[in-house]
């Protein structure tokens, strides 16, 4: 077996900060009424030891009365952004270019993209026009986990290559395997 090692790890978050204390009150206001265990279900915001999210737009945004094409695009411009951010930080601090990347792992679940994320950034970000992209949806949160395994698999089965592993709401990171 070939040793696959972690080369950079970089992270980014969406623009704007929302207290955890004004995404209940939001939530409250939303889904009070709608849901009758509502009150019960609510008790996570207080419990997840969660004290700030991020977004990509303001939280009056998401309260607004938009249908799944507002609310997908504004996904596909913040996740695109995200992504070149932190690729990009992870392959400066790695030390190696877009160009020398072989093989781009993608975690989505936050919205629909078609192409992918990576599709949509490749010129952006310097990708070769043969690296090779896997996107990976529908995994929610473990998704995270899946596109580790994955990209440490791709790594160790092919010597001397470089792997991109991005999720958007998470850290990428980059592996490669020795010769």
């Amino acid at each position: 077996m070939q040793p696959v090692k972690l080369i950079s790890i970089a992270t980014t978050v969406p623009p704007r900060a929302i207290e955890q204390r004004d995404a209940a009150a939001a939530a409250h206001h939303c889904f009070g009424t709608r849901y009758s265990d509502f009150k019960r279900l609510a008790r996570v915001f207080e419990s997840s030891g969660i004290r700030r999210r991020y977004a990509v737009r303001p939280l009056e945004w998401y309260l607004e009365p938009l249908g799944w094409p507002e609310r997908n695009a504004a996904y596909l411009e913040g996740a695109c952004q995200l992504f070149v951010d932190a690729a990009t930080k992870a392959l400066r601090d790695a030390g190696i270019t877009a160009a020398e990347v072989d093989t781009v792992v993608t975690i989505s679940s936050t919205g629909i993209a078609t192409p992918s994320l990576d599709a949509r950034v490749a010129s952006r970000i310097g990708f070769r026009a043969d690296v090779e992209r896997v996107p990976v949806f529908g995994l929610g949160c473990a998704g995270g986990v899946s596109g580790f395994s994955i990209a440490s698999r791709l790594a160790q089965s092919r010597p001397g290559t470089f792997v991109l592993r991005s999720r958007s709401n998470s850290a990428p990171w980059l592996s490669g395997s020795t010769n």
